[in-house]
């Protein structure tokens, strides 16, 4: 008799293996189970939460990172030592992820704006 696998195991599972295939041939369950499992709204909703916190998670970690990275680009664009082709690759990699980091948090304070308005909309509209 096989051992019945808990949702909450199950989206555990399909975190780590990181699909439905992978899981399902780690595990010797079919993907047809699995997708079963996944069409109960409440696990799909727990596995939607699960896989929010793990972005978060890994949000976090990356955002904590990206102080040492700067520097360490910016370590080798100022390094008189380092090959020059590495330099200019240094300096664009920062230059296009400046540009990039700069348009997401213009469009993010635009978005929480927009946000904002809407709220006083919807307030003066009650």
């Amino acid at each position: 008799m096989k051992k019945k696998i808990t949702d909450e195991r199950l989206i555990e599972l399909l975190l780590v293996h990181g699909s439905v295939k992978a899981t399902a041939a780690a595990i010797g369950m079919s993907t047809r189970a699995i997708y079963a499992r996944l069409s109960d709204p409440a696990v799909r909703q727990m596995y939607a939460q699960a896989r929010g916190q793990m972005l978060e998670t890994a949000t976090a970690t990356l955002c904590d990172a990206l102080g040492d990275a700067v520097r360490f680009l910016h370590g080798l664009v100022i390094d008189p030592d380092a090959p020059l082709g590495l330099r200019v690759q240094s300096a664009d990699s920062l230059l296009r992820h400046c540009v990039r980091y700069s348009e997401t948090c213009d469009v993010l304070r635009r978005i929480s704006e927009l946000e904002k308005r809407l709220d006083e909309a919807e307030a003066n509209n009650e």
